[in-house]
């Protein structure tokens, strides 16, 4: 069970890093939060075919 929790825990904490470099997750005294992105203009759709 160690072996199995580890490999989550590892696959937890590169999730983070990963949120946390690309700036969608900050970590606080209080634990790791979402950051809000700003709202952007639409973009066009693209055609189809």
């Amino acid at each position: 069970m160690r072996e199995k929790l580890r490999v989550n825990n590892s696959r937890l904490g590169d999730a983070l890093a990963a949120l946390e470099d690309s700036k969608r997750a900050v970590w606080t005294e209080a634990g790791w939060v979402a950051v809000q992105s700003p709202v952007s203009e639409p973009q066009p759709a693209l055609p189809l075919g």
